[in-house]
């Protein structure tokens, strides 16, 4: 019996967190029970139904952290530029770093039913940087979460290319749970939400599903544009979220990041 056979027999260690934790060589065992507890919570709660790629970012190094914990057979990430990687998450350079996720925004995302979110454990919200997103030029369609200016503007952008939708807040701290969420819902619309509270929303509606024919990436928009300079703990992709999930998933974020020491 191998050793993740001994602790799933013991702890009862779910299967999609055994076969991450395998992949990605991690046998510490408080990554492994937090990483345990958030599988379970996020299935419990239905929000890891709504999720094509988890990203983590535990064990320390560049490997482990590219491991998509919904799916490691694919979505994997693959790290350009300057990246440093420790326990705490992964720190782009904001010059060249960048992750990309293989998730194709046209093809596999809906402009009606979409969500990003992304944990930053830096609070350096000036100039224009994008901690998620996918474009191909400047007046292509979009999708991202961005912080924009000296003002520290959290920004949850929507495009089809004829039809833009923001929503658009004067945040000066850039550290915490950030979710950029679109369902069709005339209630919840558009909304860049940190730390469970919503800071913006737009409900307009675009109806078209037009977005960018490019790679969703995290810490830059394109892989020459918006470079990124904010630690990341934890991110995912996925479908859109109701209201309770968005409650839930804070509080199952927040509690894994409390498992691991570093929560901000």
């Amino acid at each position: 019996m191998n050793y993740f056979s001994i602790i799933n027999s013991m702890n009862k260690l779910d299967g999609s967190a055994d076969a991450f934790l395998s992949i990605a060589s991690i046998t510490d065992q408080i990554i492994v029970q937090a990483v345990n507890n958030l599988v379970k919570d996020l299935k419990t709660t239905g929000i890891w139904s709504k999720c094509i790629a988890i990203y983590p970012f535990v064990g320390g190094n560049a490997t482990s952290h590219r491991y998509n914990l919904a799916d490691t057979s694919q979505y994997n990430l693959t790290f350009n530029g300057g990246w440093t990687h420790n326990s705490t998450g992964a720190l782009p350079n904001g010059t060249n770093g960048f992750a990309n996720t293989a998730i194709n925004a046209n093809a596999r995302l809906t402009q009606s039913n979409t969500h990003l979110a992304f944990y930053s454990r830096t609070a350096a919200a000036a100039a224009d940087r994008v901690s998620m997103g996918a474009i191909v030029g400047s007046s292509s369609p979009m999708v991202g979460i961005q912080f924009r200016n000296a003002a520290g503007n959290a920004v949850a952008q929507n495009a089809s290319g004829t039809a833009n939708q923001t929503a658009v807040t004067v945040n000066s701290d850039s550290s915490g749970f950030f979710i950029g969420n679109k369902t069709s819902s005339a209630i919840v619309g558009l909304s860049m939400i940190r730390n469970g509270v919503t800071l913006a929303s737009n409900v307009a509606a675009i109806t078209t599903n037009n977005f960018p024919n490019a790679n969703v990436l995290i810490g830059a928009y394109t892989s020459t544009t918006f470079f990124d300079n904010k630690q990341v703990a934890y991110a995912s992709i996925g479908t859109g979220f109701t209201a309770q999930n968005i409650s839930d998933y804070q509080t199952i974020v927040t509690n894994f990041q409390i498992a691991l020491s570093r929560n901000v």
